[in-house]
């Protein structure tokens, strides 16, 4: 199945101005492909899970963000490597300002979530606490 396969369902968007959004919209245009006309707009998983279990409506999302629910029999993907992904991310804070306890906290919670998640894309770029 392909992305071509599904682009006249009813879909599941982000809001206009993000940037998967932006990113599914080029990617139609690309392949010269309507974009949907029947469309819900939200960010919010517990909404969009329970839109998907009770509708015949599709959603892309980074397949990490579902496999949960597929491995729960929940949800199944459909379409593989659609090329939406947001690229590389970064954390940027002000240079020269110390950070509160809370924020550093957060700072630390985030770099080793991330760890976890891209292992190898952390450890390529992994660097000292630098404020920028």
């Amino acid at each position: 199945m392909q992305l071509e396969d599904l682009i006249e369902l009813p879909w599941i968007l982000p809001p206009p101005g993000s940037l998967v959004r932006d990113r599914f919209i080029a990617l139609c245009a690309q392949r010269g492909l309507f974009l949907p006309t029947n469309t819900v707009e939200t960010l919010a998983l517990p909404v969009i899970t329970g839109l998907l279990q009770h509708s015949e409506m599709v959603v892309a999302l980074p397949e990490e963000m579902v496999l949960p629910y597929c491995a729960a029999g929940i949800l199944t993907v459909l379409v593989r490597d659609v090329p939406l992904g947001v690229g590389a991310f970064g954390l940027i804070t002000r240079r020269n300002h110390a950070l509160s306890p809370g924020a550093q906290l957060m700072l630390k919670t985030l770099r080793e979530t991330a760890g976890q998640i891209y292992p190898a894309e952390s450890r390529s770029s992994a660097r000292p606490d630098r404020h920028h």
